[in-house]
């Protein structure tokens, strides 16, 4: 008799691991050919009626059932497992720089990174400058779109991009604002609370909030599309002021904000000049873009950081209010 509670158990546990098809199919089809001898053995002759037998099946397939689900949950191997290879695959294209990017991977690296016009999905290549200032251009020679000029060879420029890529694959979706790639308001908030905690006289902490003038004109003029870029492009020239020194955020619309550890009020406020500066250039005599900014730092100014905000805000309103294009420390107001 108990062979044959041994071979009702067998049916239970061959039947649900050959239903369970994690096995390579070789095992699988041992696994029906045991399940059918077990089923033929206990239903053969025996002292044991067969109804019996029926129940012992029926009690072990809970049992069986309950055992895999605590071997899955250890880590049990599992077939067609989720994991982040799919995701990593489709991303393939992105802008950065002004530029719209492909590539592909190859043994988890990228490759085969090309630039393309934004406007008409044209490749595009760079052209040097030719004035020993060592930077190149890109125009693109389907649409005749001037693109803009980069420090740097090409191959400083994809090393560069490549970078970018590798931190967007790398940082929290939520964290990432994925049209400037810059840190957004969930991830601010975040960095406010913890390098508050770590200012004191001796490591300051000070905040740049930043909004540009008159966007919303700027963007019904020109379209969402163009004001998107046009958003990219200006998170571009903050990253690379900022060059470490700090971190840039977009909390908002058109609203910027930079945390700067170890900068004291002065600090902060000759870098906001040089950004108010800087996109003044960039963008003279084409939309005529501007940005207005506001400093404030913990402890010298306030000892709270909500205040730091509310005291870079002002200053940053007084700013814009004053004609824009220039940067305010709050305790000048």
């Amino acid at each position: 008799m108990w062979s044959k509670v041994i071979a009702a158990s067998i049916i239970g546990a061959a039947g649900l691991a050959y239903s369970t098809r994690w096995w390579p199919v070789w095992i699988t089809q041992r696994l029906a050919g045991l399940w059918r001898y077990s089923w033929a053995y206990s239903l053969s002759p025996s002292g044991a009626p067969h109804w019996l037998l029926i129940l012992l099946i029926l009690l072990a397939v809970p049992t069986i059932i309950l055992g895999a689900i605590v071997m899955w949950t250890l880590g049990f191997p599992r077939k067609n497992v989720a994991s982040d290879a799919p995701r990593r695959n489709s991303y393939t294209s992105d802008s950065f720089e002004g530029l719209r990017w492909r590539w592909q991977y190859a043994d988890g690296e990228i490759t085969d990174l090309g630039s393309f016009c934004p406007a008409c999905d044209f490749q595009i290549y760079p052209k040097s400058l030719g004035d020993n200032s060592g930077r190149i251009s890109f125009k693109c020679d389907h649409c005749n779109r001037d693109l803009g000029t980069h420090q740097g060879n090409y191959p400083y420029l994809e090393n560069k991009i490549t970078r970018l890529i590798q931190r967007k694959l790398r940082a929290k979706d939520e964290d990432l604002d994925l049209l400037t790639h810059v840190f957004n308001r969930k991830r601010f908030a975040w960095d406010l609370v913890s390098l508050s905690a770590q200012a004191d006289q001796t490591q300051p902490l000070s905040l740049i909030t930043m909004d540009i003038d008159r966007f919303k004109a700027v963007n019904d003029r020109y379209g969402q599309a163009d004001a998107d870029r046009i958003l990219e492009q200006i998170a571009m020239v903050f990253r690379t002021l900022l060059d470490k020194r700090g971190e840039c955020y977009r909390p908002d619309g058109d609203e910027f904000a930079v945390l700067l550890p170890n900068h004291s009020l002065a600090e902060a406020e000759i870098l906001a000049s040089r950004i108010c500066t800087a996109v003044s250039a960039r963008f003279k005599g084409k939309t005529g873009l501007t940005v207005s900014a506001g400093v404030a730092s913990l402890p010298e100014t306030t000892l709270e950081s909500q205040q730091m905000i509310q005291d870079a805000d002002a200053a940053l309103y007084k700013a814009k209010h004053d004609g824009g294009n220039r940067a305010y420390a709050c305790s000048k107001l």
